[in-house]
Parts: structure tokens; C-alpha cells; sequence
């Protein structure tokens, strides 16, 4: 019962901020194309990155280190003059079921919004006991405006056997 309530009181209120806008004001959608994602990056820290030349996107995949688990694959070849490239990391977890997605790319006015989504494990859920850098690169159209992110966090639910 809690949980429809909550899902109602979201409902109004999206339509309640759909009614004080026009649709000038939504995102129109940009297309993009996933370069990679994965869950072995080897770069500890959480980031939200963005290139437009190859010297940055040069050292910024250098960081991708080869192991067992993320073999050493050629760095992926990007015409500058074409595309603007941006990589979301969620750093070092320290156990496995958490990954991340990008929900969609939108301009607005005078910005680029990315949403994205991580999605977790939550109570009851088996996990493996395994460090893990999950992330995801995609390329857009080239673009010098600003780019901002909003991130979604989803709890999976999982019941336990008994």
C-alpha cells in the first residue's frame, strides 16, 4: 500500500511539472553510439569524463590496464573533428551485481544532459566477492557545449530462498 502511494504521489507530480512546461523545454534526444562498456576498467575513483581530443582520450585509456579479466583491446580510434566522446565509471566496488547504463542523451538550450543509471544489489541479493570497476563510453555528435549528468540509482530486489 505504501509503495502505490508513493508511486501515485510520483505520478501527479510529474504531470503536475508536464503541465508548467512547454515542449521547447524537454530534451530533444541525441543520437549515440556505445564505444564500450564492462566491468574491469581499473580506474579506481567514480568519474564522469568528456574528450574532445585525442591527447585526453590517449591518456585517459591508457588507465585501462590488461588482466585476466580485461584483456588489453586496441584503443578505439575516434575522429575528433566528428565526435565528442564520454565515459561514466563508477570507481572500485568491492563486490560484483552493480552495473551502469546510459538511459539517454538529450540537448537542451544551452546543454547536453546525460542520464544514466546504476543499478545495485539490494537486500537478500547473492553477490560475487569481486573488485570491479564497472563503466560505459559512448560517442555524440561533436559538440563544445556544456554536458551535465544525472544519475538514477536503482536497488534490485531479491528474496531469499528458504
Amino acid at each position: 500500500m505504501k509503495i502505490l502511494m508513493m508511486i501515485l504521489m510520483a505520478i501527479i507530480s510529474l504531470m503536475f511539472m508536464a503541465s508548467k512546461q512547454s515542449p521547447s523545454n524537454y530534451p530533444k534526444e541525441i543520437e549515440y553510439t556505445k564505444i564500450a562498456s564492462g566491468y574491469y576498467s581499473n580506474i579506481g575513483e567514480p568519474y564522469t569524463r568528456i574528450f574532445n581530443n585525442t591527447k585526453d582520450w590517449n591518456r585517459y585509456y591508457s588507465l585501462f590496464k590488461p588482466s585476466s579479466k580485461a584483456p588489453n583491446t586496441p584503443l578505439p580510434q575516434i575522429d575528433f573533428g566528428k565526435y565528442t566522446v564520454i565515459a561514466i565509471g563508477l570507481g572500485e566496488l568491492v563486490t560484483g551485481g552493480t552495473n551502469i547504463k546510459i538511459l539517454g542523451i538529450g540537448k537542451l538550450k544551452n546543454v547536453i544532459q546525460v542520464t544514466f543509471r546504476e543499478t545495485r544489489p539490494g537486500m537478500g541479493c547473492i553477490v560475487s566477492q569481486a573488485i570491479n570497476q564497472p563503466y560505459y563510453i559512448v560517442k555524440i555528435p561533436k559538440t563544445d557545449k556544456p554536458i551535465t549528468f544525472v544519475k538514477f540509482v536503482e536497488m534490485r530486489t531479491c528474496e531469499r530462498r528458504k
